[in-house]
């Protein structure tokens, strides 16, 4: 996790890195004293089942102090579904090669969407305010519950020159983004938001394209 993230995390979330290292995993506590382990957007909640997991969760357990808790555990221990890479970019990729990332069907959505009349512009540091707006109806539409608008605002205060958000206008109304982390060659996806109104214009394409275009330009 990048430097910034356990500041963010006990901020935004009430969970304190407890240890940043323990068995290769960092420890979390939560406002209530429950640990986790697990990173950022990936704080299992579930309690330990298994005879062996229960005795590696007791080592770690009597290392840290702890008596009773739930767990949560990696991949390599229990199976548990991670989160996969978007995308495997090779070193020194240029941007202009780029749709040889993407599979035939996503080079022609691609190219259709860049020749779309909608306007791509990178904001970087903040996430612009009107954007909430189109946030909050694309999780209405997906039956989610949206987060207030102050996580953002902690985003832009904890990542600063990392943050950056992909907008696509139209006569400057937002109709796509993306929102994601960078730092060197490290990005992370954080949202991604539409109006139902373009797709299709392949505004998803769009914001996404530009989002990896401005990534490889600045050195992913």
């Amino acid at each position: 996790q990048l430097p910034q993230t356990p500041a963010f995390v006990e901020e935004a979330f009430g969970v304190h890195l407890e240890a940043a290292d323990v068995h290769g995993l960092p420890l979390n506590r939560d406002r209530h004293g429950k640990h986790f382990w697990g990173g950022w957007g990936s704080f299992f909640t579930v309690c330990l089942e298994s005879a062996s997991l229960i005795q590696d969760a007791g080592i770690v357990g009597r290392e840290v102090g702890m008596i009773e808790a739930c767990f949560s555990v990696p991949e390599q221990i229990e199976g548990v579904k991670s989160v996969h890479p978007l995308l495997q970019v090779p070193v020194g990729m240029l941007p202009a090669q780029r749709m040889d990332l993407y599979d035939r069907k996503a080079r022609n959505q691609t190219r259709r969407a860049r020749e779309a009349p909608l306007t791509t512009t990178v904001a970087t540091g903040s996430i612009p305010a009107a954007w909430y707006e189109l946030y909050r109806a694309t999780r209405e539409r997906l039956h989610s519950q949206s987060r207030e608008w102050s996580y953002f605002e902690l985003l832009a205060k904890h990542f600063g020159p990392s943050l950056h958000t992909v907008l696509a206008t139209d006569a400057n109304e937002i109709v796509g983004s993306t929102v994601y982390i960078q730092e060197g060659t490290y990005l992370h996806l954080l949202e991604n938001v539409s109006r139902p109104s373009h797709w299709p214009m392949r505004v998803n394409n769009l914001v996404y394209d530009e989002m990896i275009r401005s990534a490889l330009q600045s050195g992913v």
